[in-house]
């Protein structure tokens, strides 16, 4: 075999190698592309700091609610419709009651009247009939600057759009479960 034929084979194979190699490469990318592509379209990060947890990962609704699920929902203020994150705090048949500025499900504090909010002309705070009706949701944020169910009262469970789930959360659970 001549000294051409040799280099020839040798290029054959560097380029064979290098083809499948690019290929794979080629291939991998579009993968992570695609499942980054379909996973961003369901992250949802906050505008404000009324939840603790700013990305979440949006999904369906869940058939059953707890306490602390967070859900997106639809919220009409001054003719402009809003989407909204806020957590359960209080769910149907359980006891709402106002003291002080205070909001009680069941006995237990869940959220406080913010002075600065209750004082602007158009914000009234709800008043609490008692028990929660069936299908409603009294929802709250983490903090008492947030704009929750204090002022518009409860939601019906109609009006969950999606159901979000904190990524922080999520890694801060998988990592705790791996010690």
């Amino acid at each position: 075999m001549n000294l051409q034929n040799k280099i020839d084979k040798l290029r054959s194979f560097l380029f064979s190698c290098f083809s499948l190699r690019l290929i794979r490469i080629t291939i991998f990318v579009l993968f992570i592309i695609f499942v980054m592509g379909k996973l961003m379209a369901h992250i949802s990060i906050t505008k404000t700091d009324s939840l603790n947890d700013r990305v979440y990962f949006i999904d369906k609704p869940r058939d059953r609610i707890l306490y602390g699920d967070i859900f997106v929902f639809d919220l009409k203020i001054n003719q402009q419709t809003f989407k909204v994150m806020k957590k359960i705090a209080c769910l149907p048949g359980d006891y709402l009651s106002l003291k002080n500025g205070q909001f009680f499900c069941n006995g237990s504090l869940i959220g406080t009247v913010n002075p600065r909010i209750a004082k602007q002309s158009k914000i009234k705070v709800f008043q609490p009939e008692g028990v929660i009706k069936e299908g409603y949701y009294f929802m709250t944020g983490d903090t008492d600057d947030s704009y929750d169910s204090k002022y518009y009262g409860p939601v019906h469970r109609s009006r969950f759009k999606k159901q979000a789930f904190s990524i922080y959360q999520f890694f801060k659970n998988l990592l705790w479960m791996g010690k």
